[in-house]
């Protein structure tokens, strides 16, 4: 192996470290070095579709449970702007395959239940 070749393969195993840890963090960004790391890697002939799939799942899960939660404080303090949290976890499951009906449900009635205590 060439030292060009060394080195685009420690480019690709950093930037699948990076995705990775922005992925667990829920930082929606990590597909940047995602992106950049199967770029390089088709380029290379290397197949890492199995780890880029596993740091997509991370990734929208993490962002779905980040959206949902925020969601969940944002009905309870009686902010409709949980509903665009909500939009986010929703478009974000999808992309995890992920069901988060029961969750939308509770939260939209926790919103309902706060304002008619009102």
């Amino acid at each position: 192996m060439t030292q060009t070749e060394n080195a685009l393969d420690q480019i690709i195993n950093d930037d699948l470290d990076k995705a990775r840890k922005m992925a667990l963090e829920g930082t929606p960004v990590f597909v940047v070095p995602l992106i950049n790391a199967k770029d390089i890697a088709s380029k290379r002939g290397v197949d890492i579709s199995a780890q880029a799939a596993e740091i997509e799942k991370t990734g929208y899960t993490s962002i779905v449970r980040q959206n949902l939660l925020l969601a969940r404080e944002r009905a309870d303090a009686g902010d409709t702007g949980f509903e665009i949290l909500l939009e986010s976890a929703h478009y974000y499951a999808a992309e995890a395959k992920m069901d988060i009906s029961k969750d939308v449900v509770e939260i939209r009635q926790l919103y309902h239940n706060g304002r008619q205590a009102k």
